[in-house]
């Protein structure tokens, strides 16, 4: 209910209370624009006051400013409820479990990013800015410095980082908080690798021979399966004598980045 008070300098003064509690007063001009200005917040209230708690909680940031904004909800003893992309990150990680490591570092970039910021306040537009200056940024150095090395990042990164910060949203849709991805319509160009790097024959058997020199007596079949093979690192350090089928010539590999087993001649 609105009140409204003549001052002694002429203008008027409007008091909005609802159910006896006060809400907001204004002074203006003239009288119609008092009313007008209570019409408008008694509207807001109304409307506010006939969400159910389920609607609430699906509200955007952008949907709150234009119900009267989150003071308003307050006043009214409407308590909201935004997941922040921080709680996102935090949600995604714990229920994540691929094997590369990577996947990690990626999250916690996006988590950094996005700090603070509510899921549904992050738009394409948004994510589109944020991925530009992830790729016109410096790369890390490969020192473990944590400082920046003087070269840029490739689009084959940018496009690793991107997939990440997709996925993450993706889980978002799926638990609810989310209707639309505001990755899909961000596009980045992919580049060729433009070097392509293989041992000759005189480099492969230099590279043996100094492995058979090595200090650990695994170090030559390391190289020469990983040489052979294809295989990463952590799935030849993982090989068990019962993963190997000799008959057939395969390894069976149960620990692999993609959380996939397979096997591999």
């Amino acid at each position: 209910m609105a009140t409204f008070r003549k001052l002694s300098n002429g203008k008027y003064r409007a008091d909005v209370r609802k159910n006896g509690s006060f809400i907001q007063a204004k002074t203006f001009n003239t009288k119609q624009q008092a009313e007008e200005f209570s019409a408008s917040l008694e509207s807001s209230i109304d409307s506010i006051l006939r969400l159910k708690p389920k609607k609430i909680k699906k509200l955007s940031p952008a949907k709150v400013e234009e119900l009267g904004g989150k003071w308003l909800f307050k006043k009214l003893g409407v308590e909201l409820e935004f997941m922040t992309f921080d709680q996102l990150a935090t949600e995604y990680m714990l229920q994540w479990t691929g094997k590369d490591h990577n996947q990690v570092y990626r999250a916690l970039y996006w988590r950094d990013t996005f700090d603070g910021l509510p899921i549904k306040s992050i738009t394409p537009k948004l994510v589109k800015k944020a991925v530009k200056d992830f790729s016109e940024t410096k790369s890390f150095a490969t020192d473990g410095t944590g400082n920046k090395s003087n070269k840029t990042r490739s689009s084959n990164t940018v496009i690793r980082y991107k997939a990440v910060l997709s996925a993450m949203f993706r889980y978002a849709i799926r638990e609810d908080y989310l209707k639309e991805n505001p990755v899909d319509n961000v596009f980045v160009q992919a580049t060729p690798n433009k070097i392509e790097r293989y041992l000759s024959d005189e480099e492969r058997m230099q590279l043996l021979a100094e492995c058979k020199n090595s200090t650990w007596n695994k170090m030559h079949l390391l190289v020469l399966l990983a040489i052979t093979t294809g295989m990463r690192k952590s799935e030849l350090m993982g090989l068990r004598w019962n993963d190997i089928d000799f008959n057939k010539g395969l390894a069976k590999l149960t620990d692999t980045k993609n959380g996939e087993s397979r096997n591999n001649p």
